[in-house]
């Protein structure tokens, strides 16, 4: 597997683990993280603001990888998210990720869709 592979799976054990900070490795200074009804995240600090909210409101992330095409520097996966919420867990929830790195291996764009 290639560099964006191994990006995109330091991208999942920090969702995992809910550990944000570690993130600020994985991003470029000038990354971009995109999904759906959400402006653009533009910047590792930013990136790492907004996760860290996210994460925090989805304790006992799981993820399983169903499909990965990679690409070398680029990659998509597609996955699936469960979580736990107030009343219930969120389970089985379809994702796919597309990941590019820069020469750094450092993740340049990350487009999630749901």
């Amino acid at each position: 597997m290639g560099r964006a592979y191994d990006a995109w799976k330091k991208v999942r054990e920090a969702w995992v683990t809910a550990d944000a900070e570690s993130l600020l490795d994985v991003y470029a200074e000038d990354g971009v993280y995109l999904e759906a009804l959400n402006p653009p995240h533009e910047g590792r600090e930013m990136i790492r603001g907004y996760l860290d909210d996210f994460l925090t409101a989805r304790p006992n992330i799981e993820i399983t990888e169903t499909r990965v095409i990679d690409g070398g520097d680029a990659v998509s996966v597609e996955w699936l998210l469960s979580y736990d919420q107030p009343n219930r867990r969120a389970t089985n929830l379809r994702r796919c990720s597309i990941l590019a790195v820069n020469d750094a291996g450092e993740v340049q764009y990350h487009r999630d869709y749901t």
